[in-house]
């Protein structure tokens, strides 16, 4: 996967912290690396508004709120790291903090689209699945939502986080997609997927495929409180607008009180070009 300078030093950065704490399992604990920094952390009421966590400077003392909005612990640990690294990657406290003391509020897990959040949600996610350690823990895993569930088990994580670093190290076709009722917020894809040609890459604000399972759940906002699931199949091109008839499984998830789902699309059969039209013998 092609990293812009920015993005590499970010998981340049996470590589660090770990090797300088001798981190060697899985799962990371970010609280136990704020305690060793002496840096303060605690869930708060108070952050509304969207937001998930903040950081906070008082003199030469540094502290990390996260939402209790969320009751998940892989929730609260993403937004801890997220706030780490806004602390440890350099630049980052003169830019969110420019008068020095004060707080800044974030919207951690791959939602902002502002450079420097994405710099730490990019942190983030390599400093609590580090590739060697997630790579192996991965290994002989299915590719469906219950394996997921099980590798987020494993790291302490959200399933979003761990859907998208999925995506980032699958050899399998493989896409995670977060929606809001009928309309797609952002969709990771894995190198595999991206290689198929003539795909139209999901953009933000697409419609979901009238028919596929994720509309149907999403149809109701109940089905999306109560955490209920879908399962479906179709075509690779009713999500991505071209003309292959290869097909995909779908898994879908409502994420309660967040309001959005998780879908993810998903084969472990190599892809084939269909054959064309007109190449019969006489």
């Amino acid at each position: 996967m092609r990293r812009t300078l920015e993005e590499r030093a970010a998981i340049r950065v996470a590589e660090d912290v770990i090797n300088e704490l001798k981190i060697t399992a899985l799962p990371i604990d970010p609280f136990g690396i704020a305690r060793v920094k002496d840096i303060h952390v605690e869930g708060s009421d108070e952050i509304d508004n969207g937001f998930s966590g903040a950081l906070v400077r008082a003199g030469n003392q540094f502290g990390i709120l996260y939402s209790n909005r969320v009751r998940s612990v892989g929730f609260a640990n993403f937004t801890v790291a997220h706030e780490l690294g806004h602390y440890f990657i350099p630049g980052h406290i003169e830019v969110v903090l420019p008068d020095g003391n004060g707080i800044h509020r974030s919207r951690s897990g791959f939602v902002s689209s502002e450079p420097i959040e994405r710099q730490a949600d990019l942190f983030a996610a390599n400093l609590l699945m580090p590739e060697p350690l997630f790579t192996k823990a991965m290994a002989g895993l299915g590719l469906g939502i219950e394996s997921l569930k099980n590798l987020a088990a494993t790291c302490c994580t959200s399933l979003t986080a761990t859907a998208i670093r999925f995506a980032e190290h699958t050899s399998e076709i493989f896409a995670v997609i977060l929606s809001n009722g009928q309309k797609i917020d952002w969709c990771f894809m894995s190198d595999s997927l991206k290689d198929i040609p003539d795909l139209e890459w999901i953009q933000k604000g697409t419609s979901l495929p009238a028919d596929s399972a994720t509309a149907i759940l999403n149809r109701d906002p109940a089905n999306v409180s109560k955490c209920a699931s879908e399962e479906s199949c179709g075509s690779i091109g009713d999500w991505f607008g071209c003309d292959h008839s290869y097909e995909l499984n779908e898994d879908a998830l409502g994420l309660g009180s967040s309001g959005k789902t998780l879908t993810i699309l998903f084969s472990d059969e190599p892809f084939e070009p269909d054959e064309e039209d007109g190449d019969d013998d006489d």
